[in-house]
């Protein structure tokens, strides 16, 4: 029996899909929580405890009136590159 992710897990895997294939650049602010939910048709709160597992990866840093930023380099995403296989 395979048991499914949890909703936060697979778009925690989504964006640090989209981090490795360079959507976002180093020190760059990524989409608000809200914009990232619309785009994903998930609800906020779920963006929201995906983020906050990236955050305390250190994968993201929290800037106040900036929002979630990138924090750079894939060695913080456990060696993740855009050329690993599963990485869209």
């Amino acid at each position: 029996m395979e048991l499914k992710q949890p909703l936060y897990a697979q778009i925690k895997q989504l964006l640090t899909q989209r981090i490795c294939a360079g959507e976002w650049s180093a020190a760059e602010a990524l989409p608000s929580e809200w914009e990232l939910a619309e785009q994903m048709s998930v609800s906020q709160g779920t963006v929201r405890k995906a983020l906050t597992e990236l955050v305390g990866e250190g994968v993201l840093y929290r800037q106040q009136g900036r929002g979630d930023v990138h924090c750079g380099g894939s060695e913080r995403l456990g060696g993740w590159s855009s050329a690993d296989p599963g990485v869209v």
